[in-house]
């Protein structure tokens, strides 16, 4: 279940930071911070098979019928397409008994405006959902850029000269509990702390361990840096506000040079819980977490 979906008000009074949790209360206190996500670990190597049908940029296989999403930032005038950040193929994730809201069939593509940061504002990214097998179509490269759509964006910040090709690498998934920044009080921080600190040390080590007995013939482009990228996994403090909102998290990015993601911050795809229920993913956007 997604914690936010009844999010608690924080139930420790500020005046009471330094008060002693007994060992009762406070496991209480972080079982209702604890919720479920899933970590993408990427493949040892870029050109291993798409084995879940999920893979960091590369290209998408969106349907030839459905319109490649554009940017249109503070404009109803599109000025470039939106780069494909991400594809994730719905039944092959561990859902298991959680996630209740998310769609159990389909697709989602990923897009988004890679040149400035996001700060949820329309028409800067674009969350597809097909419910249905997409594994027939082909790859779709990006649309092209018009000449002069940068004097066009109104940006002072553009990450890139060129439109960024992102490597294509697959992913596969670990199911992972989190614990949310839901309560004040120090014994329940430092309770915190440990165990955030002990699933750190599990993902990262996940995302770097090598595989046994691989054949390696064709494999060149082999994964150097164990970057975090998650679903539903909220950033602890940094967006409690989105959390509040009732915002929950589809996909969580971080700086990743082996695919060629160079954002400078993490990129986070967020939707409201009536939207979701709604399987309007519409409504979706992108948040830039400094």
């Amino acid at each position: 279940m997604f914690p936010l979906i009844e999010y608690p008000a924080k139930l420790a009074d500020p005046a009471e930071h330094h008060r002693a949790l007994d060992p009762g209360e406070l496991e209480q206190m972080l079982a209702k911070a604890t919720y479920p996500a899933l970590f993408l670990v990427k493949e040892p190597f870029a050109e291993m098979p798409a084995r879940t049908g999920c893979w960091l940029g590369g290209a998408p296989t969106l349907p030839p019928e459905i319109a490649w999403p554009w940017v249109a930032r503070y404009t109803e005038e599109a000025t470039h397409p939106m780069h494909f950040i991400a594809q994730i193929n719905l039944a092959s994730l561990p859902f298991g008994e959680d996630f209740e809201l998310m769609p159990r069939t389909g697709t989602l593509f990923f897009f988004a405006d890679y040149a400035d940061h996001l700060e949820g504002v329309p028409g800067t990214a674009s969350v597809i959902w097909v419910d249905g097998d997409v594994s027939a179509c082909p790859e779709r490269a990006m649309p092209d850029f018009p000449e002069g759509w940068k004097e066009r964006t109104l940006l002072d910040v553009c990450w890139f000269e060129e439109p960024k090709v992102f490597r294509k690498w697959p992913v596969h998934f670990h199911k992972f509990d989190q614990i949310a920044w839901m309560f004040v009080g120090q014994d329940f921080a430092d309770a915190m702390l440990e165990r955030v600190m002990a699933t750190d040390k599990t993902l990262n080590d996940l995302a770097i361990a090598p595989v046994p007995d691989l054949d390696r013939s064709g494999l060149e482009t082999e994964r150097s840096m164990p970057a975090r990228h998650t679903l539903f996994d909220f950033y602890g403090d940094r967006d409690e506000h989105l959390m509040m909102a009732r915002q929950i998290p589809l996909l969580r990015l971080e700086y990743d040079h082996d695919w060629g993601f160079d954002y400078s911050e993490h990129l986070a795809f967020y939707i409201d819980s009536e939207a979701l229920k709604a399987r309007d993913f519409s409504r979706a956007f992108a948040w830039t977490i400094i």
